[in-house]
């Protein structure tokens, strides 16, 4: 249900499903992706600080979760979109180079550059 309320642009309900679910079960083989859901919602709404802190809880709650390399992409976007263009090319850089973001990291940190 978040997932759809998100892609219909009801943000405000679709955090409020994300969160709900992430309440009841945190243990559940789908709560990464619940909380990269919800990390996309901020993202959308252009709340990059919350975006980035939900990304940041990927990344310690679930280290070895697939998600974990679009979660560094993802908090390198937000730090760039915030200006923090140092942060970004940091996150940019602990994207795994196996990973299927790799070659979209690349690209962002070399844009940087210029």
């Amino acid at each position: 249900e978040a997932v759809c309320l998100a892609q219909l642009e009801e943000y405000d309900k679709a955090k409020t499903q994300f969160e709900k679910f992430l309440q009841k079960y945190p243990k559940h083989f789908l709560a990464s992706s619940a909380l990269q859901g919800l990390a996309q919602v901020y993202e959308e709404q252009k709340d990059f600080n919350k975006a980035i802190k939900t990304y940041q809880r990927i990344l310690a709650e679930y280290p070895r979760e697939f998600n974990v390399n679009y979660a560094w992409l993802s908090i390198g976007r937000c730090e760039q979109e915030s200006g923090n263009l140092k942060k970004a090319k940091e996150a940019y850089g602990k994207v795994s180079t196996t990973s299927s973001w790799a070659e979209e990291a690349r690209f962002y940190y070399h844009r940087l550059k210029k």
